[in-house]
C-alpha cells in the first residue's frame, strides 16, 4: 500500500512538473503580431490594392486585395499601391504591432472614385480602427500655405496626405517647401506628387508650404531611403540630404524640401549623404529628361554585407521594381555580367570588385541584343571604399544585361571577340578556359599566348572594320572551339594526358627548330 502511495505521489509531482515546463515561455507558442486591413475608395466601397510588408529581411507581397488578415513582423514598413484611372499611386507607412497583439487599419484609395484637390486641404489616407480622425484646415493662396489640424483617439495611428500637384505635365507646378513634421512618407507617380504623415499623437497643428516650380525644370530627388523595402532615416531633422552636381563639378543647391531639386534636362551626378552608419556614399549618374520627374528610392550599399564580383540594386524609380535575375562571373575573375528584369524608367545598380580590379569599361546589352559602351560619369561612376571598388551603373528600361569589363579581359581573345561581337560569347569562354588550363601551364604555351597578344590586335581591328568577315572568321574558329570544348570537359587523368601530349609536341617542335638552325639554310 505504501509503495502504491509513493507511486501516486511521484506521478502527481511529475504531472505538475510537466505542466509547469510546457507552460513556460520556452515551450509556449511564439507570440505573433497580427495585421488586419481593409481597403476602400472615397465612398467607402472595397477597392483593390497591392500591399508589400517588409522588415528589411523579407517581403510579404499581397496583390489585388480588398482585405488582409496576416501575421507580420512586429516592426515593418507597409507599402501600398493602387490605380486611379491611368495613374498608379504608391504610399508607405511604418507600423509597429507588439508581439501577441493585433491591429486593424483602413486604407483609403484617394481619388479612386473622384478627384482630390491640390494643396488646399489634407485628406485621411489611412487610419487605425477606432481612431475617429477629424481634420480642419485653411489655405492662404497668397503665401501658398496650408494650415491644418487633426484630432483623433490617442495612441491610434492616422495617416494624412496632401496632394502637392496632381498634374506635373501642364500648367504651374509646385513642390513642398515647408513642413514641420518628421517621419514623412512620400508618394509620386508619373503625373502627381503627394506628401503623407502618420502619427499616434492625438492632436497637433501643422503648417505646410508650397513653392512654384520654375518653368522648364524637372523635379529630382530621393524618397525615403530604404533597405529591402524597410525605411531608413539618418536623423529626425534630416529627412533627405544629398549633393547634386553637373558633370563638370558645379554644385546645384536644393531648392525644395521635396522633391529637393528643380533641374533642366541634361546630365548630372547626385550623391546621397548622411547615410546609416557603415554605408558607402555612391554617386549616381542622372539623365534628366523634360517632363519626367526623377524621384528615387535608395538601397544604401554596406561593404560589410556585400560580396566581391557581385552586382546589387542601388536605386530605382518607385514604379520600376528592378530585379537581378542572374549573375555571370568567369572563373578567372575577368568579366561580370548582371541580368536585369525589364521595367519602366531608369535604375541604378553597382558592381563590387576588389580595389586591385582594373576597370576598362562597362557594356549594356539591350533587350534586342544590341550592345552599347557606357560612358564614365554619364552612365557610370567608380567609388573606392573599404578595400573595394563600387561601380555604379545607370541603365534605362530597355537594358537587360550590364557587363563589367576589366583591363586584362580586353587583352584576351581579340580575334574571337571581334568575330562573335561580345566577350561574353560562350565560344570565347571555352577558348579562354583552354588557354588557362593548357597553354598557360607550360613555357611553350605561354610563349604562344604572348605571341598571340602581340599579333592579334590589328587583325581584330580589321575584322571590326569589315563586318562581312565576321561569319568567315567564326567558321574558321569552329575547329579550335570544338577541340577546346573537348579538352576542357575532361577528367583530370585525360587533362594530364593532353598536357603531356602538348608538352611532347612542344619539345619536338623545339628540337626540330634547333636542328634546322644548326644546319643553316638549304639551297636547291
Amino acid at each position: 500500500m505504501k509503495t502504491r502511495k509513493h507511486l501516486i505521489f511521484w506521478a502527481v509531482v511529475a504531472a505538475i512538473a510537466l505542466a509547469v515546463i510546457y507552460a513556460s515561455p520556452v515551450f509556449a507558442e511564439p507570440a505573433e503580431s497580427r495585421f488586419i486591413a481593409s481597403f476602400i475608395d472615397d465612398v467607402g466601397s472595397p477597392y483593390p490594392m497591392d500591399m508589400y510588408i517588409s522588415d528589411g529581411i523579407s517581403v510579404q507581397t499581397y496583390l489585388n486585395v480588398t482585405t488582409l488578415d496576416v501575421i507580420v513582423p512586429p516592426k515593418a514598413t507597409y507599402t501600398y499601391e493602387y490605380s486611379t484611372g491611368e495613374n498608379t499611386v504608391m504610399s508607405r507607412v511604418n507600423l509597429e504591432i507588439p508581439e501577441g497583439e493585433s491591429r486593424e487599419y483602413i486604407f483609403h484609395a484617394l481619388g479612386a472614385s473622384g478627384t482630390i484637390d491640390d494643396r488646399i486641404r489634407p485628406y485621411v489616407a489611412m487610419e487605425e480602427v477606432g481612431a475617429n480622425p477629424e481634420l480642419s484646415w485653411s489655405y492662404n493662396s497668397d503665401l501658398n500655405q496650408l494650415t491644418w489640424n487633426i484630432t483623433h483617439t490617442e495612441g491610434k495611428i492616422v495617416g494624412v496626405t496632401i496632394q502637392i500637384d496632381g498634374d506635373l505635365t501642364s500648367g504651374d507646378n509646385y513642390a513642398l517647401t515647408q513642413c514641420a513634421a518628421n517621419g514623412q512618407g512620400w508618394g509620386i507617380d508619373f503625373f502627381s506628387i503627394r506628401w503623407s504623415f502618420a502619427s499616434p499623437v492625438p492632436a497637433f497643428d501643422q503648417i505646410t508650404g508650397f513653392g512654384k516650380i520654375e518653368p522648364g525644370t524637372v523635379l529630382v530627388g530621393f524618397r525615403d531611403m530604404t533597405k529591402n523595402g524597410f525605411t531608413l532615416r539618418p536623423t529626425d531633422d534630416i529627412v533627405f540630404d544629398s549633393v547634386c552636381t553637373c558633370l563638370q563639378g558645379a554644385q546645384y543647391p536644393p531648392k525644395y524640401l521635396y522633391p529637393q531639386y528643380g533641374l533642366t534636362a541634361g546630365r548630372y551626378l547626385i550623391r546621397p549623404t548622411d547615410l546609416p552608419v557603415g554605408c558607402v556614399e555612391l554617386t549616381l549618374p542622372l539623365n534628366v529628361k523634360q517632363g519626367r520627374p526623377e524621384v528615387l528610392e535608395l538601397y544604401p550599399a554596406n561593404p560589410s554585407i556585400v560580396s566581391p564580383y557581385s552586382f546589387y540594386v542601388l536605386a530605382e524609380n518607385y514604379f520600376t521594381k528592378t530585379a537581378i535575375t542572374d549573375i555571370e562571373h568567369t572563373p578567372d575573375n575577368r568579366i561580370i555580367a548582371s541580368l536585369l528584369s525589364i521595367g519602366n524608367g531608369d535604375r541604378w545598380g553597382y558592381f563590387v570588385v576588389p580595389d586591385s580590379f582594373n576597370i576598362d569599361g562597362v557594356i549594356a546589352v539591350l533587350a534586342d541584343g544590341e550592345q552599347k559602351d557606357l560612358t564614365l560619369l554619364e552612365d557610370y561612376t567608380i567609388t573606392e571604399s573599404n578595400g573595394l571598388k563600387f561601380v555604379t551603373v545607370r541603365t534605362d528600361y530597355l537594358t537587360n544585361t550590364v557587363i563589367l569589363i576589366p583591363v586584362p579581359a580586353i587583352s584576351h581573345c581579340f580575334i574571337a571577340t571581334a568575330a562573335y561581337g561580345t566577350p561574353m560569347a560562350p565560344q570565347i569562354q571555352v577558348l579562354r578556359d583552354f588557354k588557362d588550363q593548357y597553354l598557360m601551364t607550360n613555357p611553350m604555351g605561354e610563349a604562344l599566348v604572348e605571341l598571340y597578344y602581340k599579333a592579334s590586335p590589328p587583325i581584330a581591328e580589321f575584322i571590326d572594320d569589315h563586318p562581312a568577315l565576321k561569319p568567315i572568321v567564326r567558321a574558321g574558329l569552329v575547329p579550335a572551339v570544338a577541340m577546346s570544348t573537348v579538352a576542357v570537359n575532361t577528367t583530370p587523368a585525360e587533362k594530364a594526358a593532353i598536357i603531356g601530349l602538348l608538352a611532347l609536341v612542344s619539345v619536338a617542335l623545339a628540337v626540330w627548330a634547333t636542328r634546322r638552325r644548326r644546319r643553316g639554310p638549304e639551297y636547291t
